[in-house]
């Protein structure tokens, strides 16, 4: 595909996402999660202007972007945030999730950590036990966001996954209900991989994530197994489980019943 837009690292090529899903309607304790204020993405960093004013217009207010700070660098950094909020009225918050995915020998070791699909489960779990305390950041940055918010990495699946996994333990979700959103992500695979690594990318391009570093197609990380996010519940509950790990990390019965009063209903 030839880029029309820009052969630049700081002028990524914009197309509309291909993982995004409302989480309203899922079931959790009490009831079920409101429509419109809780989505999950691929990277709204390559969103074209109309998406991202359509999803202000439905009442996005904040992007939580859990990419690594290379990530954010490749496509637009300061100024992914100024257009978000200048254009749009929308913050931008940066809370990264890894620090080094986007290098090359990072993303090898965790190819080799995920060479099965329990694998990749025991790294959302260790993911989520080296990140407690910034998931209850992005937990606080939801309750206190007046209005619908976004959380993204690249994907759409991994680290994106393990938030949303933690949202829907902490609001008292039954286990088939967090392993059915994250499974939702495998229809959408190919369609994903190739907004990443379409040629017209090119901030997308110099990153790990480029076609020449992927794994091969049939390798566990590039799908989104249901038994990948039951090997992470499962490996968590050797600690007491999700809500309990995250309780360790600050969450409290405040902030959980702020999560609650404004998402289920």
């Amino acid at each position: 595909m030839t880029d029309t837009t820009s052969t630049t690292a700081s002028a990524p090529a914009f197309t509309p996402l291909v993982n995004l899903r409302d989480l309203g309607g899922t079931p959790v304790a009490g009831g079920h999660l409101k429509h419109g204020l809780l989505w999950r993405a691929d990277d709204i960093a390559l969103s074209p202007a109309d998406e991202l004013a359509d999803l202000a217009e439905c009442g996005l207010r904040a992007v939580i972007d859990l990419r690594s700070p290379a990530e954010l660098a490749a496509t637009g950094g300061p100024a992914l945030t100024a257009r978000l909020s200048a254009e749009h009225g929308i913050s931008h918050h940066h809370l990264p999730f890894t620090q080094d995915v986007a290098d090359p020998q990072a993303l090898a070791e965790v190819m080799r950590q995920t060479d099965s699909v329990a694998g990749v489960g025991r790294w959302y779990a260790a993911l989520l036990r080296d990140r407690a305390t910034d998931v209850v950041a992005a937990l606080r940055l939801v309750a206190e966001t007046d209005g619908g918010v976004l959380f993204h990495c690249a994907a759409g699946k991994d680290r994106t996954g393990v938030l949303a996994a933690s949202i829907l333990s902490v609001l008292g979700a039954e286990r088939d209900a967090i392993v059915a959103d994250y499974a939702a992500t495998g229809a959408a695979m190919t369609a994903i991989m190739g907004r990443l690594t379409s040629g017209n990318h090119a901030a997308v391009e110099s990153s790990a994530i480029a076609r020449h570093q992927l794994p091969p197609a049939d390798h566990p990380m590039m799908g989104a197994h249901a038994d990948s996010m039951e090997a992470m519940l499962e490996d968590l509950d050797r600690d007491g489980g999700l809500p309990h790990i995250l309780e360790a990390a600050g969450l409290d019965a405040e902030l959980t019943a702020a999560l609650r009063q404004k998402l289920v209903g």
